[in-house]
């Protein structure tokens, strides 16, 4: 005699997150399998951002090198394409580590000296560290054969800003990593 097993009746068994639920004397209590969560790293490292200005521009009119002081400022705040939750979010944050999120930005006033009948100006291209990847709910089978079961997963990808020491016109300055330029053109 063959029992048949109808598979909508088991479905609402395993919809529901098991990781954390409690053992009792000993015996399972969580049916087949516990989920987990992990990030699966695709790739990762730095690259550079786009071009901007970051100061006023400073003009030259005489024919004489002028000293002016000018204000320059920049900010470069983390970003990431999904939205996440839970453990997906936790096992994120695991594997990017505590100081990912956040904004790194500084604003000083620089003395500079403008060359006769030029223009100046400061601009910056933000280097940024990137991780690409999945977040994925899992769970691996019981029995003499494990085999790992990826439940659903959510494709990230993220940028985080980087912080250097530098020195910017005459003052060293804690600000976003990446090449700052000084610029000039003809008045």
């Amino acid at each position: 005699m063959t029992e048949e097993i109808n598979n909508n009746s088991l479905s609402g068994l395993f919809n529901y997150d098991t990781y954390k639920l409690s053992t009792n004397n000993g015996i399972d209590t969580c049916g087949m399998f516990t989920y987990k969560y992990r990030f699966v790293t695709s790739s990762k490292g730095t690259k550079y951002g786009s071009n901007r200005r970051i100061s006023t521009i400073l003009a030259n009119g005489t024919s004489s090198k002028q000293s002016m002081e000018v204000s320059v400022s920049a900010s470069v705040s983390w970003n990431i394409n999904a939205s996440l939750s839970g453990g997906y979010k936790d096992a994120f944050n695991a594997a990017v580590g505590s100081g990912w999120c956040g904004t790194k930005s500084f604003s000083e006033t620089l003395t500079i000296n403008v060359a006769p009948h030029k223009k100046t100006w400061l601009e910056f291209k933000p280097r940024v560290n990137f991780v690409n990847g999945e977040s994925q709910k899992y769970y691996v089978t019981r029995g003499p054969k494990k085999v790992t079961v990826v439940e659903s997963s959510k494709k990230v990808y993220s940028e985080s800003p980087r912080t250097v020491t530098m020195q910017l016109g005459d003052k060293n300055v804690k600000c976003p990593d990446g090449m700052y330029v000084w610029k000039e053109s003809n008045n």
